[in-house]
């Protein structure tokens, strides 16, 4: 409804303000990025947990590689894409912007909007139908509706 609308202004008007953003603005944002992301892990929990996942990604096309070569778990991805992130520069935020955000052949997204009782959906906006379909919307207002779509 009216929230989804409003991310879309806002994604649809923030490539003019990447566009028109000073060059020391970026750098300071990819700057700031790159050193979020080489921050130390604070707790093994998470630690573990990031190691897991990747074992749990990479291990099976490390087991079965054939290539002949030592083929590896990406241990440090982190630092990889931090390298990148550091490297990144206007026209790579831009392009990027345009093929994920305006190109809305290669869109994808997924909007929940949960109405509970202190603020209820209204009923003019589903019109009376359990299930309303308004461009692209579609309001689900049991469990069983999402079997029928």
């Amino acid at each position: 409804p009216e929230v989804a609308e409003r991310i879309d202004e806002f994604l649809m008007d923030f490539r003019s303000k990447l566009t028109n953003m000073p060059d020391s603005e970026i750098r300071d944002h990819a700057d700031a990025l790159h050193t979020k992301m080489l921050k130390p892990i604070q707790h093994l929990s998470t630690e573990a947990s990031r190691n897991v996942g990747k074992i749990l990604r990479y291990a099976p096309e490390t087991i079965r590689s054939t290539s002949g070569g030592e083929s590896s778990i990406p241990w440090d991805s982190a630092k990889t894409l931090a390298g990148a992130v550091a490297r990144l520069e206007r026209g790579d935020l831009l392009e990027t912007w345009d093929r994920l955000v305006h190109d809305k052949t290669q869109r994808s997204r997924i909007v929940s909007c949960v109405y509970g009782s202190s603020f209820p959906l209204e009923k003019s906006n589903v019109s009376g139908a359990s299930l309303a379909r308004s461009r692209s919307l579609i309001v689900v207002n049991s469990p069983d509706m999402l079997m029928k779509l």
